[in-house]
């Protein structure tokens, strides 16, 4: 599986190969630990190999996998793991003046 930042949203894009067996489509799991517990990430059962995670927060690491699911919705076991590293959003430096913007008084 591949996980990737996308550049102008705190999402991410999961990208995984196709399982050998047909079936309804596939689940995708998000957790904050390699290696479980893992909740699913997905509202609706995904019909292609890739979806989008935009539930996820700056500053974090998360850990993905899939599940097929075949055409009686059981789902496989899980695919190898996917990581993702979501930054921080850089906090802005100051240039040492301050103002206040509609307020009676000024600083």
């Amino acid at each position: 599986m591949t996980c990737g930042r996308t550049n102008k949203t705190d999402a991410v894009t999961l990208i995984w190969q196709g399982s050998k067996s047909p079936g309804k489509g596939y689940n995708a799991y998000r957790g904050t630990k390699s290696g479980g517990s893992y909740s699913e990430s997905n509202p609706d059962l995904v019909q292609g190999l890739s979806n989008r995670d935009r539930d996820v927060q700056s500053g974090t690491t998360d850990y993905y996998v899939t599940r097929a699911v075949d055409a009686d919705g059981f789902e496989s076991v899980n695919s190898s793991e996917g990581t993702a590293t979501i930054p921080s959003l850089p906090v802005p430096q100051s240039n040492g003046q301050l103002a206040a913007i509609g307020g009676p008084r000024a600083v």
